[in-house]
This record gives structure tokens, sequence and C-alpha cells, in this order.
């Protein structure tokens, strides 16, 4: 066994045996919806996109199509401590900043910070600081409305290498445990990207399908995921079962079967880049490493049981502006 894939072993483990690196929000998000200004409800967009062909779209591109322009690699998030709601809710951040700069709107000012959306929802916004492990995508999605996306550089790290992202993350747990949260002088410069409005998924996979093809990156955290060493079917696609632990990703793709139903997501992981290599099929070629394809019940099951949470940046839902050329071939 490689090194990378014994670290991969030792992080499963530690969730299978409980480590809750995402718990519910309290009382539910209907309940954390209620008289917010940035809530949206779903229906109406659904209900707008509801006959539209569906057509398979890969996220993921024009993430990498932006790392590519600036000649920087996209890591692949490995995390060792139960930080998993800022790896996944920053992957999705990272998606819809990447849009943004391949628009001519933003130039790129560098990698986002786990520490920030962690430790800046946990303590900042709940007021949940102490030594134990463990998020929920609500605060974590407050505080980048609030204040905004915190970078690395801000803090004093470089967006280069392992070690950067370790240390990312060894903040993330100092600001938890030291009841700080992010430092007021740090928080003026996460301002020039918040979210702007956000909204729960909680009906049928195909839901969760319509918002990734209409160009939104999909949060959840449940107590389902798929195992590393799984091979999944003949199409690459794999089951995710459920746990003891909880676990926060983001999906950053869909497939539709024949019928307009979802065959699977995109589900990428914070469990570096030996996750996934065990299935037998890559689809498309350029999948990225750290992903999996999830089958629809795998979906249903986390909308079911867990948090499945969509959010947009500067503009809202209706300011999508997608590549289709580039996400949508084959």
């Amino acid at each position: 066994m490689s090194d990378i894939d014994y670290k991969l072993d030792v992080v499963s483990k530690k969730y299978e045996q409980g480590l809750r690196g995402w718990q519910p929000f309290a009382g539910g998000l209907k309940s954390a919806a209620a008289g917010d200004a940035t809530y949206l409800d779903a229906s109406a967009l659904l209900a707008k996109w509801k006959d539209q062909p569906r057509v398979d779209t890969f996220l993921y591109r024009e993430v990498q199509a932006m790392y590519d322009a600036i000649k920087h690699p996209w890591e692949v998030r490995w995390q060792n401590y139960g930080t998993c709601v800022g790896q996944g809710i920053t992957e999705c951040t990272l998606g819809l900043m990447a849009r943004r700069v391949n628009e001519g709107i933003d130039v790129w000012q560098g990698e986002p910070c786990v520490a920030g959306t962690y430790a800046g929802g946990r303590v900042n916004i709940a007021n949940q600081a102490g030594r134990w492990e463990g998020s929920n995508g609500n605060w974590s999605i407050k505080f980048l409305q609030k204040y905004g996306v915190l970078l690395r550089k801000h803090v004093g790290l470089s967006d280069d290498g392992t070690d950067a992202e370790t240390k990312d993350e060894e903040l993330a747990i100092k600001w938890t445990n030291s009841r700080q949260g992010v430092p007021v002088d740090m928080l003026a410069k996460a301002a020039p990207f918040k979210v702007a409005f956000w909204t729960y998924l909680d009906g049928e996979p195909e839901d969760v399908g319509l918002f990734l093809q209409n160009g939104f990156y999909v949060t959840h955290g449940s107590s389902y995921w798929v195992n590393p060493g799984m091979t999944g079917d003949d199409n690459g696609i794999c089951r995710a079962v459920s746990q003891r632990g909880g676990h926060q990703q983001c999906w950053m793709g869909v497939r539709w079967d024949g019928s307009g139903h979802l065959m699977a997501a995109l589900d990428r992981n914070s469990w570096g880049a030996s996750y996934g290599k065990t299935v037998k099929r890559r689809y498309p070629d350029d999948q990225p490493p750290g992903t999996v394809w999830e089958d629809r019940e795998s979906v249903r099951a986390r909308m079911k049981s867990g948090e499945v949470i969509a959010f947009a940046g500067p503009g809202g839902f209706e300011s999508a502006k997608i590549d289709y050329h580039l996400l949508r071939k084959k």
C-alpha cells in the first residue's frame, strides 16, 4: 500500500468509526430558511427548467479551464481532520469564482482558504468553538454571505503545494479550538466575493441534476459516501452507502439516462487524488482525480437523510452564464 493509499484508508476509517465532520443544522434547513431574505425557494427555478432537454453537463471543466489559463495546477483537497464542511463548500465556491474569471468579470486573486469557511462558520457565525471537529453547511454559507471568501494569501499562506494546504487546515482547527474564529483584522479582506443567495433541495434527484445542468454547484452533507476501493458498474457509477459518521462534499457534474431521469452526479471529495482511482471506468476521459460518479439512489439517500444546498454568488441564480460548448461536449 502506497503512502497516499494508507492515508486515504486511515481517514476513511475515521469517518466509518463515527467522526462527525458534518452534522445537521439544528432544527433543519427549513427553519434556517424562515425569514431569511437570502433564501430563494427552489420550486420557481425548477418550474422554469422542467421542460429543458436533459443534457450531460461537466461543471468541473470551467475550473480546469481557469487553472489552465493561469498555468497553475488544480489541487485535489486532502483533509486530515473533520473539516469536510469547509472543504466541500470551498470547492463549490471555487467553481463560482472560476466562472467569473473565465467570463472576464474578475481576475484570479488566489486560492480560497478552507480555514475561513470552516472556522468562520463555526465560530464567527454560530459561536460553536471548541476542540470537537465538524460543522454544517448553513453556518459556513452564512459566513460567506456576511463576510465573503477569505483567500490563503490573506492569512499569509502560499497557493502552492500540500504544505500550504496542510497549514490551511491546521489554521482552521486552531481558530476553532482557541475560540478565536477568523480574526477581525482579516474579515474585511474577504469582502470582494460573497455568496448572494442559497436554497436547499429535498425533492427528487432530478432537482439536483437540473441545478447542476444550469450551472450551480451543489454541496451535500450526510452519513452517505462511496467507500474507497469501490469499482463501480460498467459505466463507472458507484453506490454510496450509509456510514456512522457525517461527511460534506460537492457535486460538479450530471449525467442523465434516456428517459429524463438523473443517472449520476459527479462527487468531488477531499480525500486526495487516490480517491476514486479504483473505479473501473472514467467518464468523460477528462474526469478529474478525487471524484466518483454516484448513482441516482445515492443522490436520493443524501437528499432524504442529510442536507443538500445550492448557492449562488454575485448576481444570484439567474445570472449563470454557461459555456455550453465547453461543459457539455463528450
